[in-house]
Formats: structure tokens, C-alpha cells, sequence
């Protein structure tokens, strides 16, 4: 899914080339177990499911820079 938004924005935006797009993405938990609309129960790779997550996401150019 990341991928697919990823890509949506930078044909979006077009103001780079599009040939070649690397992201990463990870997740950041909070210490609260209170969701809102930006924080989610979900997936953790640290194993913290039950605390709200964020998805951060970097994209970049071939050439290294970010793209959003």
C-alpha cells in the first residue's frame, strides 16, 4: 500500500523523474494506549501492537533526493 501512495504522489507532483523511486518505511509507537485519528493500533515490528503507530515513509530520487 505504501508503494502504491508513494507512486501516486510523484506522478502527482512530476517535478522529478519517476524512472527509478526508492522508499522506506517503518513504524513509530507512542507510550499511550490512546488511539486518534492519527494514531492506530496495528502492525509493530518492535512488538507493540497494542500502543498507536504511525507509518513514516522516506522517498527518494535516484540521485538521493527526498521526494517526500
Amino acid at each position: 500500500m505504501a508503494d502504491t501512495i508513494a507512486l501516486a504522489f510523484a506522478l502527482k507532483h512530476n517535478t522529478f523523474n519517476v524512472g527509478l523511486l526508492f522508499f522506506d518505511v517503518t513504524t513509530l509507537y507512542f507510550k499511550t494506549f490512546e488511539e486518534n485519528d492519527l494514531r492506530k493500533n496495528d502492525f509493530s515490528k518492535d512488538n507493540k501492537s497494542q500502543q498507536p503507530q504511525i507509518l513514516v515513509v522516506l522517498m527518494a530520487t535516484n540521485e538521493g533526493f527526498p521526494t517526500g
